[in-house]
């Protein structure tokens, strides 16, 4: 099977539909590149990565959102994980959203925070998400790693 370089369809997207805001970076995680796109321009990328013919991507694989809190803003990114029939390595995809709050806030409100966004997202788009953002499943996932690894 074939691969594609991400840095390439970023530039073809960048070259085809005339934005400038899109860009690569780094995903640490999961050790391979993103292509990052602006809210205001996913319906113009989505589209062309789906319809272009030279692409064929025609797979959601994932659909993620991601949270990470901050002092004054917190962090959303919406990940897509898009694939095809033709190339072995998966194309991620992310939107970043900011919600802007003023003042600071305990850990415990930002994970609220996420909740509700969680929330609204699936009851006005209908999706479904398999991790929620809460400390008590983040340390539930925690325990239970380290009891699989405890000798039997």
């Amino acid at each position: 099977m074939l691969q594609f370089n991400t840095a390439e369809i970023s530039i073809l997207l960048q070259q085809k539909l005339s934005l400038t805001s899109i860009h690569t970076a780094s995903l640490p995680a999961v050790s391979r590149d993103a292509v990052y796109v602006q809210p205001a321009e996913q319906l113009q990328t989505f589209n062309f990565l789906f319809y272009e013919t030279s692409l064929r991507f025609d797979q959601l694989h994932n659909m993620m959102l991601i949270f990470e809190p901050g002092e004054f803003s917190n962090k959303y990114w919406m990940q897509f994980q898009l694939g095809s029939r033709y190339y072995s390595n998966i194309l991620d995809v992310c939107i970043p959203f900011t919600k802007h709050g003023f003042g600071l806030h305990s850990v415990k409100h930002l994970y609220l925070q996420a909740a509700k966004f969680e929330k609204w997202m699936s009851d006005i788009h209908g999706i479904e998400f398999l991790q929620r953002s809460t400390p008590v499943k983040r340390i539930s996932e925690k325990v239970k790693s380290l009891l699989l690894l405890l000798p039997v």
